[in-house]
């Protein structure tokens, strides 16, 4: 699938437990789509299809992102989270496939967000699973 030869890995320590960080990652079905995007900006097209799920400490993913002016990067994306004991975790990123050292840094470059969004979700999934609906917190 991937044609590039430039690879990113991305790593963030997340305050949540494996199970509840891959709970947050996987939705059900084995393809979503995202458009990524500024309001009222040029929109990024992503589809991606899991091809690998091994509850809770690793995915692998097929994706094609296509940029505004339509052209595509197709990239392999293999995903681990590892414990760091207690409620902390180790989220691993690697995507295969950028054809060039500097588009590969580009894209990384949008992580820190994602990880924190990521840890946002987590730590609401949490409090869900200590705290269910209806219990007294």
């Amino acid at each position: 699938m991937r044609t590039g030869t430039h690879n990113i890995t991305l790593e963030h320590v997340i305050d949540a437990p494996p199970a509840a960080v891959f709970d947050t990652y996987v939705r059900l079905g084995a393809l979503w789509t995202t458009a990524i995007g500024a309001r009222g900006g040029p929109a990024y097209h992503e589809i991606n299809r899991f091809t690998a799920i091994d509850r809770p400490g690793h995915l692998a993913v097929e994706s094609t992102l296509t940029m505004p002016d339509g052209a595509k990067l197709d990239r392999e994306v293999d995903v681990t989270r590892t414990s760091m004991g207690g409620a902390k975790t180790r989220m691993s990123i690697v995507q295969m496939g950028f054809p060039s050292a500097e588009s590969a840094e580009a894209f990384g470059a949008a992580f820190p967000g994602v990880f924190a969004r990521l840890e946002q979700m987590a730590q609401a999934r949490l409090a869900r699973y200590r705290h269910p609906r209806g219990t007294a917190q």
